[in-house]
């Protein structure tokens, strides 16, 4: 499995089972359907979309994760379960974290953090 955003590996961050993948219908105008209920698809291209979800991290492997997916675009490697590995321009369309612990030593810990990209 493969799993890099801009040339770094965040492999290591996922949780096991952390990666959805889906291909996502795009729809033209026209789709929907006719007076006669005829259904008309419009399909003019289909996108690749995947959920990460990664284990619990240290604020300083958060930060990692997150300035990854900050730029408006980014290019993710990633093992496509229909295509192997391949590399697309991805924007993300979500990201979220929640604070988890602060521990006796004062480290930080951030659960919970699961971003969405979607193929542009």
């Amino acid at each position: 499995m493969v799993f890099e955003i801009d040339g770094v590996d965040l492999l290591r961050f996922v949780q096991k089972k952390g990666i959805k993948w889906k291909l996502v219908p795009k729809k033209s105008k026209n789709s929907g359907e006719t007076m006669d209920g005829t259904a008309h698809r419009g399909v003019v291209a289909y996108k690749a979309s995947w959920t990460v979800n990664f284990i619990p991290l240290k604020s300083g492997d958060a930060a990692i994760v997150l300035k990854a997916i900050k730029p408006e675009y980014v290019s993710l490697r990633i093992t496509d379960p229909e295509l192997g590995v391949v590399t697309k321009t991805m924007y993300c369309e979500s990201r979220s974290a929640a604070f988890m612990s602060l521990q006796d030593d004062g480290t930080e810990y951030w659960d919970g953090i699961s971003i969405q990209l979607i193929e542009r």
